[in-house]
């Protein structure tokens, strides 16, 4: 823990609490902090303050309420905030990993860690110390507590953000998007994790290929003909960490970052609630996008070098895909035919791992959290 972390830690543990709480996501705004604000701000707590980057604070902000306070996190008034609130929610870093005993600390994180990360990392950067860390069922219970070690316990509760994929739908998602999206068969999704981040440790994560899915010899101007032929329309999300994308706004084929996506009036739960299939190689999204009963194709050319680099936290075999593994365009392709010509190849797997991911997958997962935390509804 460095000074500054040590000074929040302290004055955290030191500062009188009052019945504030403080919900700190990353990317700012995104799906956790939409779904989770609104309804802890109904809750018994007497202001929510929302922190975010001072450059997101500047843009447009979501219409919270009276007892929402949206601050920059760069600022001394979020910091007063945060040692002063007896609840703190968070996804990343916020000022410190390391949370005192009085505080109620709790991990939303960003889903469910099939790739090595916290203490069962290498990378001992701003290791988590929280009293509750979410896991969304008991298979994941375990690897949670490895990979996080929660003084107080691991949640069994879904995910806040999985509550976003009914906002809109697909007509609307296809709406909002425009152009050939508004008309096309089929909208396909892909979410490729990164390989090595923009910020943080330098090292890679199995093979890095260089263009937004990681897949060797990716030609986009291609598959958008691909695409176009079949009147199809795919959007390719970068993953936030990785390299900055080449956008493509429009067309068959869509490239676009959180700050694209929110220009068409979308955030990426939306999108993925509107879409018919699913394409990554090793995402946590996979999971969550189980909840939908849609078909997931595993795009994924390193799978043997991401294992042997940042590994998996547990025996990740063929038993556990969700869909087809399939190691370039070409078999991207005959897999995207196949879901476009009826033949779903993978529906027992995904009913097998939906009832193994999901203790819960129907009931919004919000409530429920804020319910199990002690924050029930209350009239104000």
């Amino acid at each position: 823990m460095n000074w500054k972390s040590y000074v929040a830690w302290l004055l955290s543990a030191l500062m009188p609490k009052r019945n504030t709480a403080v919900v700190h996501t990353w990317p700012s705004f995104d799906d956790t902090a939409r779904a989770l604000v609104p309804e802890l701000a109904k809750s018994s707590v007497t202001r929510v303050y929302y922190l975010a980057a001072s450059s997101a604070v500047a843009g447009k902000i979501p219409a919270w309420g009276e007892n929402v306070t949206v601050l920059p996190k760069r600022s001394w008034r979020a910091f007063w905030a945060f040692v002063t609130s007896r609840y703190v929610l968070t996804t990343h870093q916020c000022f410190t990993s390391k949370f005192p005993h009085r505080v109620e600390s709790i991990n939303l994180w960003h889903g469910m860690p099939l790739k090595r990360l916290g203490w069962m990392s290498r990378k001992r950067v701003n290791l988590p110390h929280f009293k509750i860390d979410l896991a969304t069922s008991e298979f994941w219970r375990p690897i949670v507590q490895q990979c996080m070690r929660p003084w107080g316990g691991v949640l069994v509760n879904g995910l806040p953000r999985c509550d976003r994929f009914a906002a809109r739908g697909r007509a609307g998602v296809c709406r909002q998007l425009g152009g050939e999206a508004a008309t096309c068969r089929k909208l396909f999704v892909w979410l490729a994790t990164y390989r090595q981040a923009v910020r943080g440790d330098p090292e890679n994560d199995g093979t890095d290929f260089q263009n937004e899915v990681q897949l060797p010899e990716f030609d986009a101007d291609g598959f958008e003909q691909w695409l176009a032929v079949r009147n199809l329309v795919c959007v390719i999300k970068p993953h936030p960490l990785g390299p900055r994308p080449n956008l493509r706004t429009a067309g068959h084929l869509r490239i676009l970052d959180d700050a694209a996506l929110g220009e068409h009036g979308l955030t990426l739960y939306e999108l993925l609630g509107g879409s018919d299939v699913l394409l990554t190689d090793l995402s946590s999204v996979y999971f969550d996008y189980l909840r939908l009963d849609r078909p997931v194709i595993h795009a994924f050319a390193d799978r043997k070098a991401y294992q042997d680099s940042r590994g998996f936290t547990f025996n990740w075999t063929d038993d556990f895909l969700a869909g087809p593994m399939v190691m370039d365009m070409s078999g991207v392709e005959r897999a995207l035919e196949d879901v476009v010509a009826g033949r779903d190849t993978h529906a027992a797997e995904r009913a097998r791992l939906r009832e193994l991911f999901h203790a819960d997958p129907d009931s919004p997962a919000t409530p429920a959290l804020l319910a199990q935390l002690g924050l029930e509804p209350v009239a104000k």
